[in-house]
């Protein structure tokens, strides 16, 4: 799965009508209806308001809307273009001024789905992936040792005390066997839950799943 880095907007011209298409990262329906309130007060003037939306991980919550084009010439082909690139966590809305010219239903759907290609594509796009959260706890002198076991996965916060805490997301179960196994069993695990991590920061996706 992917998702986008930044919200950015491109725009395009075709038979007298403009389409501007706006991309959004949103983990919530309220930042979902933020943005498109924003968008209706700077496109008063505007025909149409067409958008689709995905949010979550496994559980996907997904709406797209027409907003008075013809039925599928409009929503649809801009959900097909997020779901086609296994987009989530997004908001896509193309703003469409009319300028007379009617498109017809195969034109609506070129041009909705060409102004959503277009701003995806003018996009950076990050992989996000769903780990196992586990903190272990061990003596100093395994530091070394489970920190090389550890090479590969992504260690999000370090304690030092009378023992040393690591936490790290998991998403084989083997590397807590090998911790495990490599230090006879002298370790404290504990598992945390589940987090949906973006792997090119490292930083986690906090959203409510329903």
């Amino acid at each position: 799965m992917k998702i986008v880095s930044k919200n950015i907007k491109s725009e395009f011209t075709t038979e007298k009508s403009k389409f501007i298409s706006y991309i959004y990262f949103v983990s919530s329906r309220e930042e979902v209806d933020y943005y498109l309130d924003g968008l209706q007060r700077e496109h008063r003037k505007a025909r149409h308001i067409v958008y689709a939306y995905r949010i979550g991980y496994e559980k996907m919550e997904e709406h797209y809307t027409d907003d008075g084009e013809p039925s599928l010439t409009a929503g649809l082909p801009v959900y097909n273009v997020l779901k086609t690139n296994h987009i989530t966590f997004v908001l896509l809305a193309v703003v469409r001024y009319f300028g007379g010219v009617k498109l017809g239903t195969g034109g609506l759907k070129r041009a909705y789905e060409k102004g959503a290609s277009e701003v995806l594509s003018s996009s950076k796009l990050q992989n996000i992936k769903k780990y196992e959260k586990v903190s272990i706890k061990f003596d100093y002198k395994y530091m070394k040792l489970i920190e090389n076991i550890l090479y590969n996965n992504i260690i999000f916060d370090r304690e030092f005390s009378e023992l040393v805490k690591l936490s790290f997301y998991m998403d084989d179960e083997k590397i807590v066997s090998n911790i495990i196994e490599s230090t006879n069993d002298n370790v404290e695990i504990e598992y945390e839950g589940d987090e949906i991590v973006n792997t090119n920061t490292n930083k986690k996706i906090s959203y409510n799943e329903m």
